[in-house]
């Protein structure tokens, strides 16, 4: 277990991982067309025309099961759902409301904003995903034996991995199809990161850095492989 010098950093790294994510998920869902109008004046989300659709299981009706769109709205929630585990562990109900409440924000934001599809389908993959991040975070509360504090370093830990690889990806999709593959930016953004990451992890346990390292290159041959295959 981390020592008290390192614990103290990992309540920031903790919190600071659930603002990114949370700014992140804000802009990608709610806020991407404010940026969108403001890099293209032409563009303004006032002008689009308001989107919904309040039929269950309509529009995944019309997409294959491992499409990004399904994956995406399922995955990108499975996070949140983690996070209102550890938030409300006393008060599992309170944890389900969130799940409930969230996504319905979500799409009414895009609803009332103009700057996505309001989708009742889009609503249950995200509450999917959620309530799929609740059951893992209560896998790891009986793994570590209810001890709040050991799953909250895990939790930590497991997400300091992720950013470089998300940095990775939205440069990704500004790149031409042909020219997708693992290039030294690539290699400095991971080298760099990666190198900051362990330098701030000066205090914990020496299976924090073997977790680090072993699933970095495990997920890292995954998104560069299984990602750069499946988009082309």
């Amino acid at each position: 277990m981390s020592n008290a010098a390192y614990e103290k950093k990992e309540n920031w790294l903790f919190w600071g991982v659930f603002v990114l994510y949370t700014g992140i998920l804000t802009f990608i869902l709610v806020t991407r067309m404010f940026v969108i109008s403001f890099l293209i004046p032409e563009l303004s989300p006032v002008d689009l025309p308001r989107q919904y659709n309040l039929i269950p299981f309509h529009t995944l009706q019309e997409i294959k099961v491992l499409s990004s769109y399904f994956l995406g709205n399922l995955l990108m929630m499975v996070p949140m759902g983690v996070y209102f585990g550890h938030f409300f562990h006393g008060k599992p109900w309170a944890g389900i409301l969130a799940c409930i409440l969230t996504p319905a924000a979500i799409e009414g934001l895009q609803f009332a904003l103009a700057t996505g599809r309001a989708d009742i389908d889009d609503y249950l993959l995200n509450l999917c995903g959620e309530l799929v991040g609740i059951f893992l975070y209560w896998i790891l509360f009986r793994i570590f034996r209810r001890d709040t504090g050991k799953v909250k370093t895990f939790l930590t830990t497991t997400a300091l991995i992720f950013p470089p690889f998300l940095l990775n990806y939205f440069r990704y999709l500004f790149v031409n199809l042909d020219e997708l593959h693992f290039a030294w930016i690539d290699a400095a953004i991971l080298l760099v990161y990666f190198g900051a990451l362990f330098l701030l992890m000066k205090g914990a346990a020496r299976w924090q850095y073997i977790y680090v390292i072993c699933t970095a290159t495990v997920f890292g041959i995954f998104f560069y492989t299984g990602f750069i295959a499946y988009v082309h």
